[in-house]
């Protein structure tokens, strides 16, 4: 359940990913922190785009 400061990010830059990261109070820990990081890694070596969802929001070829 969303708390009421939380904000949902459709987008966010690999540098406000960074950010947010390095910042230590946006992502929780055992949640969404690896998930961050886990993007992070992935577009710094090389990747071009990356999508963190769950199953039942997922649609196969979904434009973003």
């Amino acid at each position: 359940m969303a708390s009421h400061n939380q904000k949902w990010l459709d987008k966010i830059t690999l540098a406000e990913a960074k950010q947010y990261l390095a910042e230590g109070i946006h992502f929780a820990k055992g949640s969404m922190a690896p998930k961050i990081q886990a993007v992070v890694r992935y577009l710094e070596a090389g990747g071009k785009e990356a999508l963190i969802t769950n199953p039942e929001e997922y649609r196969p070829g979904v434009e973003w």
